[in-house]
């Protein structure tokens, strides 16, 4: 884990770009190259766990998004953003 990250951390300076990787849960549900996320996290992945993809990452190269099997972890909160399409359909593909 990365213990500090900058430009990740505050409220209201927190919406930014993510690249959304082809092949992906996070791609199919959104259908696009890049999302706009909100973000307000203190640490981030390093080193990627065994047989986790990356599936999204910000401008600046930090990890938001992984995926293995039927885990979908990402750094922002799709709650905050009224975005239920990322709930709807895990539930859809998964249970």
């Amino acid at each position: 884990m990365y213990q500090k990250i900058l430009n990740h951390n505050l409220k209201d300076q927190s919406k930014h770009s993510v690249k959304l990787i082809n092949d992906s849960f996070l791609y199919k549900v959104y259908k696009k190259d890049s999302i706009e996320v909100n973000s307000y996290h203190k640490q981030a992945i390093k080193d990627l766990a065994p047989d986790f993809k990356i599936t999204a990452i910000s401008e600046d190269g930090i990890i938001e998004g992984i995926e293995k099997k039927n885990i979908i972890a990402v750094q922002w909160h799709p709650e905050t953003l009224n975005d239920m399409k990322l709930f709807k359909n895990f539930i859809k593909n998964y249970f």
